[in-house]
């Protein structure tokens, strides 16, 4: 697994942007407190477990849990799971809604 940073960190000590690092395992924010072992056999399924215990900690975690994959060839992107009725994501889908019709002028 890899991380690739896409821009600069105003002055804060960090990963250089544009540099593929390879992780040791998964890296993911908010922290849960109940540690979840992440399988890269089993990326999917341990992937939505490490957002359901967010889930449980963090309400601002929620709507969808998407995986972007990365080859040589192409960039994949599929929603592994969707949390219907989330109020966070309904309130977050609102925002973006009001945002784009008042950007997009008269």
């Amino acid at each position: 697994m890899y991380f690739i940073r896409s821009g600069e960190d105003q002055g804060k000590r960090s990963f250089p942007p544009f540099k593929l690092i390879e992780l040791d395992g998964v890296a993911c924010g908010p922290v849960p407190s109940k540690y979840i072992e992440v399988d890269p056999n089993h990326l999917e399924r341990d992937m939505i477990a490490v957002m359901e215990a967010q889930r449980r900690e963090f309400p601002q975690v929620g709507g969808f849990c998407q995986l972007t994959s990365l080859t040589q060839h192409a960039v994949t992107q599929r929603i592994l799971r969707r949390w219907p009725g989330d109020e966070i994501a309904a309130a977050a889908a609102a925002v973006t809604a009001d945002v784009s019709v008042a950007s997009s002028g008269p």
